[in-house]
């Protein structure tokens, strides 16, 4: 069993982070959806672990006026 981590950033704005696990080489596509607008994405893996918002990704800082 591999540990994937499949990151991408939805059209809706919001970076996505699935936390996965595949067994064989070509694993089938499941179709994730985005925990705010509900788009969806094809990720391959056999089992998914976990579907949330990726705060990691470092946003720039808004200019106070």
């Amino acid at each position: 069993m591999v540990g994937k981590v499949t990151v991408w950033q939805c059209k809706c704005g919001v970076h996505i982070k699935v936390l996965a696990e595949a067994e064989s080489e070509q694993p089938p596509a499941i179709q994730i959806a985005c925990p705010k607008c509900g788009e969806t994405q094809l990720v391959h893996a056999e089992n998914i672990i976990s579907v949330s918002e990726d705060t990691s990704v470092i946003k720039p800082a808004s200019n106070p006026d």
